[in-house]
């Protein structure tokens, strides 16, 4: 294929290319599962996010800064010993992975690539065109690093591209490619399917997910104060970070042994933690969730709501309703149960993360029996949410952005 149109490329350098030029003919895979040079560049990837006096106080780039560190990835390595434990198979990498990145997460392509540069792969990622601050940071970050003369050879591992949707670009990419980790959505899924692709390229893919908070009631209001304070504020960072539209954020809570006294606490607690931390533009937000607590009520998907302020919106489903698209930015539907089970009838293949409060050990294994196929990928603690692993939407991506060669010795 020739004649490809030009696009923006911004890692390892800023300039319009074109898309030939990305993807050579031929390529020397040199680094190894894990390898000491890939550790090192983002170890210094992870010193230069914190270099920056304003972007250190951004709770984002300080969460992808602690998971890139050494340490961190050493972890990981650890928790995937089964790629190099078994004495007749080599892990390698799949090859050319081309992501494409979705734009309501600014910080997720740096660990989509990074999880492909620990397996060894090269990678060509698309983000969004509607670079923010954030966004154009990690661009000047990575390019900071790439520059050094010791991680030159990280230069020819990691194109990131800018360019409008494009079927022309998105075919070619994806006949090169021998993965594509597609993030995004349902239509950006359905997009990319349309293309041709080798015929073992293999498809990481995530599709819509909504995710929910499980919460003990009366585990919360028997908390000391700074017991209360601390859990607020986890919460609060699972979901007004990316103002509740990443897809690992809460939308709905499930409130076990609650009645209103205890969710007027909860509600009150975190209006206070909200008012502390939150930046958004709030004006703009607040008549989208006025109204679709209108649309709510109107329709009869709601019964009842907390809503005191702009800020945080409790708004009671209605038992047996179907869960409404999600205006964010702290609109959360809740319901009342009498019994763990009782969330079961939400849970399917779309149901991707649940945070709990109050479950001990024994709860957690009955509630991943009773979950049995029927979705949830993870169960976490408040605050977790939103920290990325390599096990993520129910895959280990070293295991599906590599190759398992059988030599007999």
């Amino acid at each position: 294929m020739s004649g490809i149109k030009n696009m923006m490329l911004l890692v390892p350098e800023r300039k319009t290319v074109a898309a030939e030029g990305i993807v050579p003919s031929s390529f020397n895979y040199s680094l190894q599962l894990f390898d000491e040079r890939s550790l090192a560049f983002f170890q210094q990837v992870s010193a230069e996010l914190l270099s920056n006096v304003q972007f250190r106080q951004n709770p984002e780039i300080v969460s992808l800064s602690f998971w890139l560190r050494k340490a961190s990835l050493e972890e990981i390595r650890k928790q995937n010993l089964h790629l190099t434990a078994q004495p007749a198979v080599r892990t390698v990498p799949v090859g050319l992975v081309f992501h494409v990145c979705p734009g309501n997460v600014d910080t997720m392509f740096v660990y989509s690539i990074c999880i492909s540069l620990l397996a060894g792969n090269r990678n060509v990622i698309r983000i969004s065109s509607d670079i923010n601050p954030e966004t154009d940071y990690l661009i000047d970050s990575l390019n900071r690093v790439l520059q050094k003369s010791e991680h030159a050879l990280m230069r020819d591992y990691i194109a990131i591209v800018n360019y409008p949707h494009d079927d022309e670009i998105n075919s070619y990419f994806s006949q090169m490619a021998d993965a594509r980790v597609l993030w995004g959505g349902d239509k950006t899924v359905q997009t990319f399917k349309k293309f041709q692709t080798k015929p073992r390229c293999k498809d990481v893919v995530f599709p819509n997910r909504i995710s929910y908070s499980l919460v003990n009631m009366d585990t919360f209001v028997a908390m000391n104060e700074k017991q209360k304070n601390d859990w607020i504020r986890n919460f609060y960072n699972d979901t007004y970070i990316f103002n509740q539209k990443g897809c690992s954020s809460p939308q709905m809570l499930f409130l076990l042994n609650s009645d209103a006294e205890k969710e007027k606490q909860f509600y009150s607690a975190l209006t206070a933690q909200v008012k502390k931390q939150y930046q958004a533009d709030v004006a703009s937000l607040a008549s989208l969730k006025y109204n679709s607590l209108v649309g709510d009520i109107v329709t009869g998907k709601a019964d009842a709501a907390i809503a005191e302020s702009n800020l945080v919106y409790f708004v009671q489903l209605h038992p047996g309703a179907l869960l409404p698209d999600n205006c964010g930015g702290g609109y959360f539907y809740y319901l009342r149960i009498g019994q763990v089970a009782d969330i079961l009838p939400y849970m399917d293949s779309s149901s991707q993360t649940l945070t709990y409060l109050g479950l001990d050990a024994e709860a957690l294994e009955q509630l991943n029996t009773l979950l049995a196929g029927k979705g949830v990928d993870r169960i976490v603690q408040a605050g977790s949410a939103l920290k990325f692993n390599n096990y993520w939407d129910g895959y280990n991506l070293l295991d599906e952005l590599t190759r398992k060669r059988y030599i007999e010795f």
